[in-house]
């Protein structure tokens, strides 16, 4: 579905109590725009919408006479259900609560083999805490990183160092 704005939002769920409370009578586009106090074209785009959300998103209501270009929706108790639930304004607020957490998860996950962001935990009672936990969990760090190296390529450290002092020795006539 685009992008909806808040009053557009509203509209949703203002057309949507109105279909539920007037279930089983038939209104024309044309009274349904001049109630709700938009253009027509603005109250089939919102009614497009309600059934397009009934069949992409959420049942909220039976779609019938969908195969062609215009469909259109009979409210039941799962309409009521929603309404019941918040509708469209408390759909909308949790989907975009939920983005708004997998933004901060995606961003978490992009800095998360880095040093500073996966062993410091933020503490906020207190910025002394912060920063010696900081220091600390930095340093830590980097010392299992160098150990970690050393233990992997100890010997490509080794031999050339070994090669080193028997260089030194000789030069410096030791075997003599």
């Amino acid at each position: 579905m685009t992008e909806l704005n808040n009053k557009e939002i509203y509209k949703l769920d203002e057309i949507l109590i109105f279909l539920n409370s007037n279930k089983g009578y038939g209104y024309e586009n044309y009274f349904l725009a001049e109630k709700f106090e938009v253009s027509l074209h603005q109250f089939n785009f919102l009614y497009d919408k309600i059934v397009e959300f009934s069949l992409n998103e959420f049942s909220i209501g039976n779609v019938v006479d969908r195969g062609k270009s215009y469909a259109k929706i009979e409210c039941n108790y799962l309409t009521d259900r929603f309404i019941q639930s918040g509708g469209f304004k408390k759909y909308y607020s949790l989907k975009k609560e939920k983005e708004l957490q997998q933004n901060q998860s995606q961003i978490n996950n992009i800095f998360n083999g880095s040093i500073i962001n996966s062993k410091i935990e933020i503490d906020n009672s207190s910025n002394k805490n912060n920063d010696e936990s900081i220091t600390k969990n930095f340093e830590k760090n980097g010392e299992n990183k160098f150990l970690g190296f050393l233990s992997k390529f100890w010997w490509q450290i080794l031999i050339p160092f070994a090669l080193l002092v028997v260089g030194l020795l000789i030069e410096n006539y030791y075997f003599k």
